[in-house]
C-alpha cells in the first residue's frame, strides 16, 4: 500500500473491504436480518464467467465456459462482474449463484447474447437476477430490447435487481436518464448514495476499527470513466475519539446518478468497494464507485430476505409486488427524492 493513504488500523485491501461492507451493513438495516441466502439461488448477468479459485471456493458458484454467451477466453472480460459477485455474496454468503456472461472487453453486451442468458436463468430455476449493466434510453422504456427480454424474468416470477446507470460528464453534456432495464416496471432499480464524514483521515486508532473509511491513493494514470473516490466516508461503527456518528454523517445521493425517470429509481444504496487494476508494470487499489455496486448489495439483502421467508414457510413476493415494498419501505434521505433501502423495514413490509 506504499503511496497510499488508509485508515490506521489497516493491513490490508482486504481489511478495508471488509468494513465498507459491514459500514453499509449497517446504514441499510441488513444487521437485522437472519438469513444468509440459503436456499436462494441468485443469478448475476455481468462480465465473468468464472470467479478466481480463491474467492469461488468459498462460495456455491455455478460457472465455467458453459456460462458464457460472448466469443471470448477470458474468465471475466472486464473483471467488473467479479466485483458485482463479491458485493452480493457479502450479504448472501450461503446463497447459490449462477454466472452469465455477457459483457466484452469493450464493455458492450449484444442484445443475443443477454437474451440467451435470460433463456438460461430460466431454465436454471433462479429466484433472484442481479443485472449491474445497461443503456440510457430516452424513449418508451418497454420498447427498449432489455426490456422485452427482462419481463420474461419478471413473467416467470424471478426477482430482478438492476444498477441505475451513471452519468459520465466527460462524454455527456446531460444527464442520461435511468438505464435500461433498470427503468423497467418490475426491476427494483437502484441508484447510489454516500455517507461523507467529517473527519479528517489520519485521527482513528492504529488498534482497533474505528472512525471512517477511505483509501487516499495517489494518481496511476487511471483511465477509467469514473475516477476512484478519494474521498473520506462514514464507517458506521463509531467514530474517532469515541464520538458518535449520528449527528456527524451527512448522506446524499451520489453526484453522478442518472437524472429520475418516471420515479425511477427506486431506491438509492451505498455503492463503494475496493477494487484492483493491474497495469503493464504494477497493481494498485482504489474505492470503485458507481450504481453498479450498489445493486448487488440489495440483490444480496433481498436473498438474505428470501431465505428468512422460505425458512418460515412463508411465500417469496411476486416482483412486482417486491419492487412496491422496496420503495414503501425505503427511509427518506435529506434533499432526496428517492428512499435510502432499509433491509429490515422490507422484511417487515413483505409480512404484513
Amino acid at each position: 500500500m506504499r503511496g497510499t493513504k488508509t485508515p490506521n488500523w489497516a493491513d490490508s485491501p482486504h481489511d478495508v473491504r471488509e468494513y465498507i461492507q459491514e459500514a453499509h451493513a449497517i446504514s441499510t438495516n441488513n444487521t437485522d436480518l437472519t438469513g444468509t441466502g440459503e436456499g436462494i439461488h441468485i443469478g448475476i448477468i455481468d462480465s465473468a464467467c468464472s470467479l478466481p479459485t480463491y474467492l469461488a471456493d468459498d462460495y456455491d458458484v455455478n460457472q465455467g465456459s458453459n456460462h458464457s454467451f460472448i466469443s471470448t477466453d477470458e474468465d471475466d472480460t472486464t473483471r467488473h462482474g467479479t466485483a458485482v459477485f463479491r458485493r452480493a455474496a457479502a450479504y448472501a454468503p450461503d446463497a447459490e449463484y449462477s454466472l452469465y456472461q455477457t459483457v466484452r472487453d469493450d464493455r458492450r453486451m449484444p442484445i443475443d447474447a443477454f437474451s440467451d442468458a435470460i433463456t438460461r436463468c430460466i431454465e436454471d430455476g433462479v429466484d433472484l437476477v442481479n443485472i449491474s449493466i445497461g443503456e440510457p434510453w430516452r424513449h418508451p422504456a418497454d420498447a427498449h430490447p432489455t426490456v422485452l427480454e427482462t419481463k420474461r424474468l419478471l413473467e416467470e416470477g424471478i426477482a430482478v435487481v438492476a444498477a441505475a446507470g451513471n452519468h459520465f460528464p466527460a462524454r455527456q453534456q446531460q444527464r442520461p436518464p435511468v438505464h435500461c432495464p433498470s427503468a423497467a416496471q418490475g426491476v427494483i432499480s437502484v441508484g447510489a448514495m454516500v455517507t461523507e464524514c467529517p473527519h479528517a483521515p489520519g485521527q482513528e486508532s492504529a488498534t482497533s476499527r474505528e472512525g471512517p473509511y477511505y483509501w487516499l491513493a495517489a494518481d496511476h494514470g487511471f483511465n477509467g470513466e469514473l475516477a476512484p473516490s478519494n474521498g473520506v466516508f462514514c464507517g458506521e461503527q463509531g467514530c474517532v475519539g469515541g464520538m458518535c456518528c449520528e449527528g456527524n454523517k451527512k448522506s446524499s445521493p451520489w453526484d453522478r446518478n442518472p437524472v429520475s425517470t418516471e420515479d425511477k429509481p427506486d431506491i438509492l444504496a451505498p455503492m463503494h468497494t475496493i477494487r484492483r487494476r493491474e497495469t503493464e508494470t504494477h497493481g494498485w487499489e482504489y474505492i470503485a464507485t458507481g450504481t453498479s455496486f450498489s445493486a448487488p448489495l440489495v440483490t444480496g439483502s433481498i436473498g438474505a430476505i428470501f431465505s428468512e421467508l422460505e425458512a418460515a414457510d412463508e411465500p417469496i413476493p411476486d416482483p412486482y409486488s417486491l419492487q412496491s415494498a422496496a420503495r414503501k419501505s425505503g427511509a427518506s434521505i435529506e434533499d432526496a427524492k428517492t428512499p435510502l433501502y432499509d433491509a429490515a423495514q422490507l422484511k417487515t413490509t413483505l409480512r404484513e
